[in-house]
């Protein structure tokens, strides 16, 4: 079972990259360390991703899964997260969460979105995607080459080379 991953506020760009591929993350941006403890005490199986070195010592004293993310490139700090928890970096739509808000996305018709996306993007893809609680909407352009190439980066970071 994959935890629930808590990312404080100097990790939101790693807390979208987490949602995209699939896991449960929590994005505590505007919460106090005291308002992450209560979040930790909260959920068992929560793991605390942060960058205050503070926090992080005092989240491990108090017996709380932790890792201190350092400061590096999204590629590198992903490869270390999902390395340290065992969880593998594969892109799965049925999987992704919206890395917005972290709520599941539904495959959804051209139709259903042809007033909240440029005329352009309805002529070129066919494939979409909405988020069930935002509403936001997402489709396979050509920034998800560009998500699927950072995976792959992840991947020989983790993995050391490519598997044919």
């Amino acid at each position: 079972m994959t935890p629930i991953i808590l990312v404080d506020g100097m990790l939101g760009k790693l807390s979208k990259w987490l949602r995209i591929l699939g896991i449960k993350t929590l994005y505590a941006g505007t919460l106090t360390d005291n308002e992450i403890e209560r979040e930790l005490e909260k959920h068992s199986q929560t793991v605390l991703l942060t960058r205050d070195r503070e926090l992080y010592r005092h989240a491990i004293s108090m017996g709380y899964s932790a890792l201190f993310v350092p400061e590096a490139p999204i590629e590198d700090q992903l490869s270390f997260v999902l390395k340290r928890l065992g969880i593998e970096p594969v892109l799965d739509m049925s999987r992704t969460l919206c890395p917005l808000c972290g709520s599941k996305l539904v495959r959804v018709s051209r139709e259903e979105v042809v007033k909240e996306v440029p005329r352009g993007v309805l002529d070129r893809y066919e494939e979409f995607y909405k988020c069930t609680n935002c509403g936001q909407v997402y489709w396979r352009g050509t920034h998800f080459y560009e998500i699927e190439k950072t995976i792959e980066k992840v991947r020989l970071i983790m993995y050391g080379k490519v598997e044919c």
